[in-house]
């Protein structure tokens, strides 16, 4: 009997190279796969790019507060921490004041939610107090959220003055892709307050971003910051 010839190495190398390559393009198409009954991947760092108020007539985030206002998703939690920079927590992406003046600051809020298909579910708790279970749909508080620390140095929103969200409301709202533009979507709108959202027609349109991005929210030199939800 004959020995079966053995492989050569060139071969074998790019027989394992080719493997190996599939494979990094397989995880890579997984990474973004937001699995059934998602519209999309959420986890992970959103910019404002563009909003609308009134619901109309998209306007551009100008170039001063560009990256001054931000969605922070963590799936695994069922948290969404909002975050702007400005020196008043009643500010907008039409008035924000950010670089440049010495009073700017961080102001975030926490929000449980939930997320099914295009539908999102959001209820507002304190900066370490228990994260509340949002289902979309939902009508009744399933728990209660407990306060955390009501202590407002860098507090849930930066500010001394900044009011915590309510604990008992809960908004559902729509999201959707926007056309032609990748990891872009529209939320309609948003909960009353956050980012100047009438809480009934305001759009805005956030891209997925790196998330390094939000690190100055939570660690910065220049200005206070905010404490993390959870």
């Amino acid at each position: 009997m004959f020995a079966p010839a053995p492989r050569s190495s060139s071969a074998f190398r790019t027989l394992i190279r080719g493997a190996l390559i599939a494979a990094t393009v397989h995880m890579a198409a997984c990474a973004d796969d937001p699995g059934p009954g998602k519209l999309f991947e959420e986890d992970g760092v959103f910019e404002l790019r563009r909003f609308a108020l009134e619901g109309s007539g998209l306007e551009e985030v100008s170039g001063n507060r560009a990256k001054t206002f931000f969605l922070k998703f963590d799936e695994a939690a069922g948290v969404v921490q909002t975050a702007m920079c400005s020196n008043d927590d009643i500010d907008d992406p039409t008035n924000s004041e950010c670089t440049g003046f010495t009073d700017s600051l961080w102001m975030c809020q926490c929000f449980g939610y939930g997320f099914e298909e295009d539908q999102m579910a959001w209820q507002g708790f304190e900066a370490g107090g228990t994260v509340p279970i949002v289902k979309v749909g939902q009508e009744e508080v399933e728990e209660d959220p407990i306060e955390g620390d009501t202590d407002t140095d860098g507090g849930s929103g930066g500010g001394d003055d900044e009011p915590a969200p309510e604990a008992g409301g809960i908004h559902q709202f729509t999201v959707a892709e926007s056309a032609g533009e990748a990891a872009t979507f529209d939320f309609t709108p948003l909960p009353a307050g956050v980012f100047g959202s009438d809480g009934l027609v305001s759009k805005f349109v956030f891209q997925k971003k790196a998330g390094s991005l939000f690190a100055p929210v939570l660690e910065n030199d220049e200005r206070p910051v905010c404490l993390p939800c959870i």
